[in-house]
């Protein structure tokens, strides 16, 4: 019994860091999107954060200017020059491919 517990316990930080984690990249990719002028991406996300009640947190605000500024330098250069970047445009593609997804199953594609 007590093994199982352990196991629930373990089971329910593991999912809250998932959900963590999915709000820090929903706040990179918003910001990623609002720096390439992407107002669609980039009002969903807040949209999505304003819900979850993480729009102007601290947290959440920093990621998303400095993502905003990748965004931003993305779009004029096309280059990525580090990881960091890279791993910004990775989660700005993965929310783009849900988003995408999602309004396509609703509506019957």
């Amino acid at each position: 019994m007590r093994l199982f517990i352990t196991a629930l316990i373990l089971f329910a930080s593991a999912t809250s860091a998932i959900a963590a984690d999915e709000d820090l990249n929903i706040c990179n990719a918003g910001g990623y999107y609002a720096g390439t002028q992407d107002r669609f991406m980039s009002g969903i996300a807040q949209h999505i954060l304003q819900k979850r009640g993480l729009l102007g947190t601290v947290n959440c605000s920093a990621l998303w200017k400095s993502a905003y500024e990748v965004g931003a330098s993305f779009s004029r250069t096309g280059k990525i020059a580090n990881q960091n970047e890279a791993e910004i445009l990775k989660q700005a593609s993965t929310f783009s491919e849900k988003v995408y997804s999602n309004i396509s199953t609703s509506m019957g594609y």
